[in-house]
């Protein structure tokens, strides 16, 4: 699901739960040009993903200081949540002055230098 993210053993039932995008972090890559203004590309952003999920409670006590227990579900089972930092990669749209995404999947963060530097 979270291809290029580094997510804990045993982590079952993954949800997306927020999406804080790092906004200096857009690249906009053209793909190809139309005549009239049509501009098809591929945009992508960092972001820092909440994460919830369900794992054994075995998996749990390994999975490091960054998953922290949301929940006990059961004798075996724990709802745990946790922080990633993802590349999200879109297939995108320009024509006039509107522009479409389509959510395309994740990457490793990648770290992007700042201006001038």
């Amino acid at each position: 699901m979270l291809n290029g993210v580094e997510l804990p053993h045993g982590l079952t039932d993954l949800t997306i739960q927020g999406v804080t995008p790092v906004p200096n972090s857009i690249v906009w890559d053209t793909v190809e040009e139309y005549e009239h203004g049509l501009v098809l590309g591929q945009v992508t952003v960092d972001a820092e993903l909440a994460l919830e999920g369900v794992m054994h409670k075995d998996d749990h006590y390994l999975a490091g200081p960054g998953v922290r227990l949301s929940e006990d579900l059961n004798d075996h089972m724990v709802e745990v949540s946790l922080y990633r930092s993802a590349q999200l990669v879109f297939d995108a749209r320009r024509e006039s002055e509107q522009i479409e995404l389509e959510f395309r999947g994740t990457n490793a963060p990648e770290s992007h230098p700042p201006e001038g530097g």
